[in-house]
């Protein structure tokens, strides 16, 4: 059984790392030259674009520009300990609180 859990503090976390990605969106060119060059710091960026949520729940989100006709895109990441996974209707959850479109169909991949 999956419990997700948002309440205020949750909610208020989850708009903080949207407010952070939108202001510092990834430019895909520059994170594969980084990745190419060793010079990736990956851990050190990736906790300002994470919250945890309780019952064991990762949030990573960031908005990666890309090039032309897409300009840029947000990029969702929903983990939990293994073996879970996050349901389609905890995604869903988390979308619609930080007001981001909830269109799963093609976007979702449970890995």
């Amino acid at each position: 059984m999956e419990v997700l859990i948002l309440g205020a503090t949750e909610r208020q976390e989850l708009l903080r790392i949207k407010q952070y990605a939108e202001e510092n969106p990834f430019v895909l060119a520059e994170v594969l030259m980084a990745k190419q060059t060793g010079r990736w710091p990956a851990r050190k960026i990736q906790s300002n674009y994470t919250c945890i949520i309780p019952m064991g729940f990762k949030v990573v989100l960031t908005v990666e520009e890309l090039p032309e006709p897409i300009k840029h895109t947000w990029h969702l990441s929903i983990s939990r300990p293994a073996p879970n996974h996050p349901s389609p209707w905890a995604a869903e959850q988390i979308l619609k609180t930080i007001g981001l479109p909830v269109e799963l169909d093609s976007a979702l991949n449970m890995v």
